[in-house]
């Protein structure tokens, strides 16, 4: 059977997810562009924040949301930087995947083109959970990023815990306000689920994706990351062993630096988005200085 792009099951499906990505927008909380970047694998949508003289961040969200899940730390982030948000092709969001995609290095090649597209030639890449897979594999065998930044690294480091995965899929196969609140509320305790964000989400679950499943990154591939790297993750998180995932960072990636914040779940950005954003913005500026004088 031919392998298909990621779609809507229904146009009624469709439709009802970009009114309410379009409702969430309101969260945004400050200005942007609307960009498009042509790929292999379709018109990638590209949001763009800030206009500072800064080496630019490209923030990739995980593979369950979309662009405007940075909204908590993206007022801070492009104060001084410009801030580039793109929806990754194949997931729900308002790229469009035309062809397929079989492969981790794939999607990789993905991310590629969307820099080479918005003509970087210099980036810090930060990825949310499964989203530093393809930021990882990138850092591997690109001079582009000029650092990595990995928040919540579950699925790419180390195995999403089980019985969240038979959680969400539970979650999934009959989507309703009231499951996707509850999901997100055992994700990220404490953090408020804004209605907007509830129903962006439960639009979302309608999505067939075709993408390469989510294994986490192989031993070859973090010992590849010769790009300096900032692990964080929260210390109360329900989704994997942060433990673990800061032991196989500091084994395997060569140039790399670790931070856990204590009694913080999965949802680090909206809990402590000041402190995420201070520490990855300190860990770009000091490699940007570091470029600067050659060292």
């Amino acid at each position: 059977m031919a392998i298909r792009a990621g779609h809507f099951g229904s146009a009624k499906a469709r439709e009802k997810f970009v009114a309410a990505y379009r409702a969430a927008e309101a969260l945004y909380p400050i200005p942007w562009r609307d960009l498009e970047v042509s790929t292999s694998y379709g018109p990638t949508y590209v949001r763009s924040s800030g206009d500072g003289t800064g080496t630019p961040l490209v923030l990739i969200h995980g593979f369950q949301g979309n662009s405007l899940m940075w909204s908590p730390v993206i007022e801070r982030l492009a104060r001084r930087r410009t801030v580039y948000l793109p929806d990754i092709i194949g997931t729900p969001g308002r790229s469009v995947q035309t062809e397929p995609i079989v492969r981790g290095a794939e999607m990789a090649r993905w991310l590629g083109e969307v820099l080479t597209g918005l003509e970087l030639s210099r980036a810090h890449l930060v990825a949310f959970a499964h989203g530093g897979r393809l930021a990882g594999m990138l850092a591997g065998q690109s001079d582009i990023p000029a650092s990595l930044t990995l928040i919540e690294p579950g699925s790419v480091l180390v195995p999403v815990r089980t019985v969240l995965l038979a959680r969400m899929v539970l979650a999934g196969i009959r989507p309703t306000a009231g499951r996707t609140r509850r999901l997100l509320a055992h994700l990220q305790p404490g953090v408020p689920i804004a209605a907007e964000d509830a129903e962006l989400a439960t639009a979302a679950t309608p999505f067939r994706m075709s993408l390469p499943y989510a294994r986490v990154l192989a031993d070859a591939d973090l010992a590849a990351i010769a790009t300096p790297t900032l692990v964080l993750c929260g210390g109360g998180t329900v989704l994997y062993d942060p433990a673990a995932a800061v032991k196989r960072a500091r084994a395997l990636i060569p140039n790399v630096e670790t931070e856990v914040f204590p009694e913080v779940s999965h949802g680090l950005l909206a809990e402590v988005p000041r402190s995420a954003a201070t520490r990855l913005l300190q860990f770009a500026a000091l490699h940007d200085a570091r470029r600067a004088v050659g060292a």
